[in-house]
C-alpha cells in the first residue's frame, strides 16, 4: 500500500448491512441486495469479511496477508469499496450487526391452494387463514374448467366482502386458454388490485406485461411441476428478510399451509402426507400440529449438498420433490454444482 493507502487503512472497512455474504464449497456469494448484483469470489476470501469486523484494515494486511499476496489484497479491498460494498470508517461499532433472529407475528406466513376439477370453498378457506393471519396466497389451477373471469373474480372478491382481511397479495396461475384474453386479465388486476400478479402457463411464449401478467412457456401439469431452480431465477428479487429466515427456518415450507387439488392439507401440494381434507378438519387445528411444523426449520446447512452451496441462504428450496424422495436431499429440479461452481445440464 502507499502512504495515503496506509493511513486510510487504519479505519475498518465496514461491509454494508444490505450486503449479503456467504461461504459455499468454492465460491463466497457476495449478493447486495438493494442493487441485485452478485459478486462471485473464490471460497477463501470468506475469512477477510469476519476479520474486517474486527481489527483495522492496517492490522489485516500487516499480520493476515504475506508479501506475495499484498497487492492482490489491495485490489480486493479497491474493488469491494467501488462496488458500492463497504466503506471505510474509524468507528466500526457505531454500526451494529444485524439481528439474525427470525419472527412473524402470522401463524401462517402463506398458503397455496390448488384447483383441478374440484372448486373449493374459498370463503372458508379465507376466513380461516384470515384468523391465522396469513399474508401471502398462491392458487393454482391445472385446467381451464373454472379460469373464466367471472370464476377468478368470485375469489379475488372474497378478500373485499370481509372484515379486518389479512391477505396482503393473490397470485393466480392459470393455463393458457381461450377462455380469458389479455384485456380481460388487466382489467380483472384493475379491479382487484389485491391480485399481485397472474401467471398464464403453456403460452406460446416468455413475455410479461406491466409486470402483471406473466406468460410462461413451461407447461404445468400438477403439483409435481414445481421446485424448479435455476441460474436465471436464483438472484431474482432476493431480500434480506429471505437471508434471515433461511438461516432459521426452512425458505419453502416455514409457516406454509397448502390445500391440494383434492382438498388434502399439506405443508406443500407436491408431499404425499396429508394432515386431513378441508371439508372436514380445520386449518387452525393443522397449524397449531407439532409434526406438520417439523419440516418448518429443516434449513439449508440441514441439507446434503446445500449445506456447501453458497446461493443457500437464498434459495427458495423444494422439499416436496427432492433426490431419491429424501427430507434431507437437496432439490430434485436443482442443476447446481457447489463443489465445482457450475451449473450442469440436467
Amino acid at each position: 500500500m502507499t502512504g495515503n493507502d496506509r493511513d486510510q487503512s487504519k479505519k475498518f472497512l465496514y461491509i454494508y448491512a444490505d450486503c449479503l455474504i456467504t461461504k459455499g464449497a468454492k465460491r463466497t456469494l457476495v449478493y447486495n441486495t438493494s442493487s441485485g448484483e452478485a459478486y462471485f469470489l473464490s471460497s477463501s476470501y470468506y475469512i477477510f469479511f469476519e476479520l474486517f469486523r474486527k481489527y483495522p484494515l492496517t492490522y489485516i494486511y500487516d499480520i493476515y496477508i504475506d508479501s506475495e499476496s499484498k497487492e492482490e489484497f489491495t485490489e480486493f479491498v479497491t474493488f469491494l469499496i467501488n462496488s458500492n460494498l463497504g466503506i471505510m470508517l474509524e468507528n466500526i461499532d457505531s454500526f451494529p450487526l444485524i439481528d439474525y433472529n427470525w419472527d412473524s407475528y402470522s401463524q401462517i406466513e402463506n398458503s397455496i391452494i390448488d384447483v383441478n376439477e374440484i372448486f373449493h370453498d374459498f370463503e372458508s378457506i379465507f376466513n380461516q387463514l384470515d384468523k391465522m393471519l396469513c399474508k401471502f396466497l398462491l392458487i393454482r389451477f391445472y385446467s381451464d374448467k373454472f379460469t373464466e373471469l367471472s370464476m377468478l373474480e368470485s375469489i379475488a372478491s372474497i378478500p373485499y366482502l370481509s372484515d379486518n382481511i389479512s391477505i396482503l397479495g393473490i397470485q393466480l396461475m392459470i393455463p393458457s386458454s381461450n377462455n380469458i384474453s389479455e384485456t380481460g386479465l388487466l382489467n380483472l388486476i384493475k379491479a382487484y388490485p389485491i391480485i399481485r400478479v397472474i401467471y398464464v402457463y403453456n403460452s406460446l411464449e416468455d413475455r410479461s406485461v406491466n409486470d402483471r401478467i406473466i406468460f410462461m412457456k413451461q407447461n404445468l401439469t400438477s403439483e409435481r411441476d414445481c421446485g424448479f431452480i435455476s441460474e436465471s431465477s436464483i438472484l431474482l428479487e432476493k431480500s434480506l428478510q429471505l437471508f434471515i429466515e433461511s438461516q432459521n427456518h426452512n425458505s419453502c415450507l416455514n409457516r406454509k399451509l397448502s390445500i391440494d387439488q383434492f382438498g388434502e392439507i399439506k405443508n406443500c401440494p407436491a408431499m404425499l402426507n396429508s394432515f386431513g381434507n378441508i371439508k372436514s378438519t380445520s386449518l387452525l387445528n393443522i397449524a397449531e400440529n407439532e409434526i406438520f411444523k417439523q419440516k418448518w426449520d429443516i434449513t439449508k446447512d440441514n441439507i446434503s449438498i446445500c449445506k456447501d452451496c453458497e446461493y443457500r441462504y437464498i434459495c427458495s428450496d423444494c422439499r416436496g420433490n427432492t433426490v431419491n424422495g429424501e427430507t434431507h436431499s437437496k432439490p430434485l429440479y436443482c442443476n447446481y454444482n457447489p463443489y465445482e461452481g457450475i451449473w450442469e445440464d440436467h
